[in-house]
This record gives structure tokens, C-alpha cells and sequence, in this order.
């Protein structure tokens, strides 16, 4: 049996366990919203990273001295970078890793994450939670907008997620082509969940992709953006 298999049975036997305990069990629903900033190397000077959706969880030994925690998410994600180091521009006259380029980035998504947690009920009256999962992410709009060009180009804005013909300018033959950005996501998500008033929570929480932004095989250097940020939490 291989590791991802006997990774996902163990997985499955844990949930079926505790879903068959008898005892006390608590659903909660509620809205989430969160705000940080986005790094990665080719990142260049601070991100805005932001999120706002709907969260359910379910809380297993409620009564325990330490809780476990299954949460879902599905949340609206925006990131902002004012300068980004990365050439997508393909022309025979730039090489692929060309680093004479820097562009302001926009891009929206739709993340779901999946985390498992603990709740310790004997720290901070049970109001302090540990939770770490995964999630997938679906680019759905993106703008790229260059403002350091070599030899004093300049292209119009465009949509990352398709393949732009920019048309050439004087004295270079041929069109331009961007590179278009990887549409599919995937994630790790860890997060500190503190119980400030009643069914309010605050998080300090990193998510971090694993997959390129643009093809990083052709193109470097490659960009995995992560976050921290702070989010906000309520629960009914």
C-alpha cells in the first residue's frame, strides 16, 4: 500500500471515530473575513493580501480537556503587488529569465480550505485553537501592468489568465505573447484562532501556495506567493 494511500485511510478512520464517539458535538457557522501581507522573493517592497467568505466547523469532544476541530472554508481571496520582478512577455529578442521587467499585479481567486485542529480547553478558559490544513485555489480574473521595461518599451495592461498578442512595437519584428497564468491552486494553510468575545474569533493565520503563478519551469524565477494575515471570525 502506498503512502498517500494509507495516509488517506488513516484520515478517513479518524473522522468515522470521531463522529461514532457519544459525546457532546457542536456545529458552528459563520462569516470570515482577513487582511495581511503578501511575500515571495520576486515580491518586490509590500503586498496587500485580503479574504472574505464563509466558514462551517465542527467541534468533536466538546467537553474534553483538549477538542478537536474539523473546519471548511470557501473564501473570495484578492492579492495586490505593486512591483513584481518576472518577465512574461515571450519575444525572440528577451530571453525567458530576463530581469530588466517589474510589474504591478492584481489576481482574484476562490479558495476552499480544509483544516484540522485542536482547541485546548484548559488555556485561556478553552479560547486558544491550533489549526493546519490545505486548500485549493481558482484564479479567476488577473491584471498585469508593467512599469519597468527594458529599453523603454512599453505594453498595455493585461489579463494574466489568457495568452495576450501585444502587437511589436518599432524595430522589433513579431508580436509579443504573455504567458498565461496558471489558473489551478494548491495551498498550505496554519493558523492561531483566539476567542476574544463571545462567538467572535481572531486569527493570525499563513497560507502559502505551492504551485507557480506562471509556468516556472521556462520562466524564472518562479512565484509562490504566501501570506500572513489577520482575520476575524463569528460564529452562530
Amino acid at each position: 500500500m502506498t503512502l498517500h494511500k494509507s495516509t488517506l485511510l488513516a484520515l478517513v478512520a479518524t473522522l468515522l471515530t470521531l463522529f461514532a464517539l457519544p459525546v457532546k458535538a457542536q456545529f458552528e457557522f459563520g462569516p470570515t473575513a482577513g487582511v495581511g501581507t503578501v511575500m515571495d522573493k520576486p515580491i518586490q517592497g509590500a503586498g496587500l493580501a485580503a479574504d472574505l467568505g464563509v466558514s462551517a466547523r465542527y467541534t468533536f469532544l466538546k467537553d474534553a480537556p483538549v477538542s478537536v476541530q474539523l473546519r471548511l472554508d470557501a473564501t473570495y481571496g484578492y492579492l495586490y503587488a505593486g512591483s513584481v520582478r518576472k518577465n512574461v512577455i515571450q519575444h525572440v529578442r528577451f530571453g525567458q529569465q530576463d530581469d530588466r521587467f517589474a510589474f504591478a499585479w492584481q489576481d482574484h481567486m476562490i479558495r476552499v480550505p480544509l483544516t484540522v485542529g485542536v482547541r485546548l480547553n484548559n488555556v485561556l478558559g478553552g479560547k486558544l485553537s491550533l489549526r493546519v490544513g490545505g486548500y485549493y485555489g481558482r484564479g479567476i480574473a488577473g491584471k498585469v501592468r508593467y512599469n519597468k521595461t527594458p529599453e523603454g518599451l512599453s505594453f498595455p495592461e493585461f489579463d494574466s489568465y489568457k495568452s495576450n498578442t501585444i502587437k511589436g512595437a518599432a524595430g522589433y519584428e513579431g508580436n509579443f505573447i504573455t504567458l498565461a497564468q496558471n489558473e489551478h491552486r494548491l495551498g498550505v494553510l496554519a493558523s492561531i484562532d483566539v476567542n476574544i468575545y463571545k462567538q467572535l474569533d481572531l486569527s493570525l493565520y499563513y497560507m502559502g501556495d505551492l504551485v507557480d503563478s506562471w509556468d516556472s519551469i521556462n520562466f524564472k524565477p518562479a512565484i509562490k506567493p504566501n501570506a500572513l494575515k489577520l482575520g476575524l471570525s463569528y460564529w452562530f
